[in-house]
């Protein structure tokens, strides 16, 4: 057996079509080039027996050389088929560790957000104070409301289908896969919901002293009263984390858009290797560029050689309903009905005490806050989405098992299945082993969404979704009142002697009257970035304006981003016992309150 080094340094120059190739054809050539020797010392005959024996022993040294030449080249072949065969098992191995883990996170928990960065929310030696999906926001929510359709959101990993990814710092761009037929990761901006013509043919309502007219029928009144006169005129997007196993290739491009933040590297390479140095001493890329993305050995192919894949990631968002289709009530959501409200909030015990939340009203009206969506909205909303073969793109998805061809339909109908949008339930034509034909994507994971894509560059043809929030945008986004000119912006802003000389949509978005919104005490971070600037306009002079963009709270207070995520952790059995603990507890402190509780219910309880 080769030791380990000689295999390793023998492979490096091995070119299995090569040894093919000599074995085919070059000993192929050996024995008719010992027949023509034999020919030519027939026909020279009549030479002297001097030259014959010179000439005899010259071709005799010759066919000597070729069976050596031979005899090194199989034995070189079967040197690189054992390298082949050592490698090809290794690399199968590797595989099914990769896949094994996989397996074993699928049994531990469900798709989700798997943790965030801690930053300094954590407490040495104590569990409670540990941050999973909440440190200074949920998943690191804030405001950079002066670019046009963007969130803040920072670092947080994932899991997908048992698949772990990192990310960089987010503050992702409201943008959709493009049309179909999209190209690979090509995208398109979501448009924003305009103020309707019959509105701006109204006043303005904004006057030259900065004050505006919000009692009249003003543009100004129907912007502050937007979303409870008018919800039908603001809609809901959806933003998710999009996770594929991409097909291995050393360059590294980011996959999705932000104003902000690039992943600092060029390569896989060498974003692993920055990932090891800080990882090593637990430090941070300082602007938050650097990402995970596992590489991993996926399978071998037909001549033995490894397919490699690497868990790349993107943030999207997709419109999915209206203000008036989901409505939002915080008071519904904080006692958890929903008869004008689709949003209940998380009754996260943990958050609550960590960050000394008094009241739930408190953790409700704060960036920490996480929600559920009534039943089953949420679901129905995940197979709203286009996967990554674009907006509008179809196929069907099938399987030939047993000689049959197996097509998946929409759950409960015979219709078949556009696998081309996100699906968690679907349906067989014919039934299983267990006499059934609906089912559930994945062994066991209440979260998976799937959706195929015809990309060769996605291995095995299909990406999975996690939702994050819902996004609720409004007209003030595109509202420009003072009819303020998209420029390349000089001045300052932050003084009235030194305005903006204009707006646009990379930093200087700023068009919103401060006087239409009085709200006070909003939350705040210091990720945050302006909220506010002086701008000199056309016709009223310089005016204090908002940032127009995407905030977590509206500058009336309505809350504008839900973070909606399923936590990893959320879906394993300690955590499901503690949720039946809790609803026994509900129960049991109930009947003590009404002088009921018997020693026999609490034997029953528990």
């Amino acid at each position: 057996m080769l030791p380990h080094s000689s295999i390793h340094n023998f492979y490096q120059g091995y070119d299995k079509s090569k040894f093919d190739n000599l074995n085919g054809d070059s000993l192929n050539q050996a024995p008719n080039q010992l027949l023509a020797n034999d020919i030519y010392l027939n026909q020279q005959s009549d030479l002297n027996k001097s030259n014959t024996a010179t000439l005899t022993n010259t071709v005799n040294g010759f066919a000597s050389s070729i069976s050596t030449a031979n005899s090194n080249s199989l034995i070189a072949k079967d040197k690189a088929d054992l390298v082949l065969s050592v490698n090809e098992k290794s690399w199968l191995a590797n595989a099914s560790t990769g896949e094994g883990n996989s397996e074993i996170l699928r049994m531990m928990g469900a798709s989700g957000i798997f943790s965030v960065r801690q930053y300094t929310y954590d407490t040495a030696f104590n569990p409670s104070k540990r941050p999973f999906e909440i440190n200074y926001a949920s998943i690191g929510q804030h405001d950079h409301a002066n670019y046009e359709g963007m969130a803040g959101s920072a670092e947080y990993s994932a899991i997908a289908n048992g698949y772990y990814v990192r990310s960089r710092h987010n503050d992702y761009r409201f943008r959709s896969p493009a049309n179909s037929p999209a190209s690979y990761l090509a995208t398109q901006t979501n448009s924003t919901p305009p103020v309707p013509t019959s509105v701006l043919s109204l006043p303005s309502g904004c006057n030259i002293d900065g004050t505006v007219d919000v009692i009249n029928n003003t543009q100004a009144k129907y912007i502050k009263n937007v979303k409870t006169n008018n919800p039908q005129d603001c809609t809901w997007e959806m933003s998710y984390m999009e996770v594929w196993l991409e097909a291995f290739t050393s360059t590294l491009d980011d996959p999705f858009d932000s104003f902000r933040h690039s992943i600092d590297a060029n390569t896989i390479e060498e974003a692993l290797n920055k990932a090891l140095y800080l990882n090593a001493g637990g430090h941070k890329n300082r602007l938050e560029n650097i990402p995970y993305f596992p590489t991993v050995v996926r399978t071998v192919d037909i001549n033995g050689l490894p397919i490699m894949a690497t868990v790349k990631y993107r943030v999207l968002t997709q419109k999915v309903a209206t203000l008036a289709e989901i409505p939002y009530n915080e008071t519904e959501s904080i006692n958890g009905t929903t008869n004008s409200n689709s949003f209940k909030l998380l009754k996260d015990l943990q958050t609550k005490h960590h960050y000394n939340y008094t009241n739930w009203t408190d953790l409700s009206k704060s960036r920490r806050a996480r929600f559920e969506m009534k039943d089953g909205l949420l679901q129905s909303l995940c197979e709203k989405i286009y996967g990554m073969d674009g907006m509008g793109s179809y196929s069907n998805e099938s399987y030939d098992q047993y000689g049959l061809e197996d097509n998946l339909t929409e759950y409960g109908t015979s219709t078949l299945l556009n696998a081309s949008k996100y699906t968690h339930a679907y349906s067989m034509i014919d039934d299983d082993a267990s006499g059934r034909n609906n089912a559930h994507r994945g062994f066991n994971d209440p979260n998976l969404f799937v959706a195929r894509t015809k990309h060769s560059k996605v291995i095995d043809g299909f990406t999975y979704l996690i939702p994050l929030e819902m996004v609720l945008r409004t007209p003030a986004e595109t509202w420009n009142p003072y009819n303020i000119p998209s420029v390349a912006v000089t001045g300052g802003g932050r003084l009235v002697t030194d305005p903006l000389s204009g707006w646009n949509l990379n930093l200087y978005n700023f068009k919103i009257p401060s006087a239409v919104h009085t709200a006070t005490g909003l939350p705040s971070d210091s990720a945050d970035t302006y909220k506010s600037a002086f701008v000199q306009t056309p016709a009223h002079g310089v005016q204090n304006v908002r940032a127009s963009g995407i905030n977590v709270h509206d500058y009336d207070g309505y809350r504008r981003r839900f973070p909606i995520f399923a936590s990893f952790h959320d879906f394993n059995k300690g955590n499901a016992e503690v949720l039946a603990m809790k609803t026994e507890m509900k129960l049991v402190l109930k009947e003590i309150l009404a002088g009921t509780l018997t020693n026999d219910d609490i034997d029953k309880a528990f």
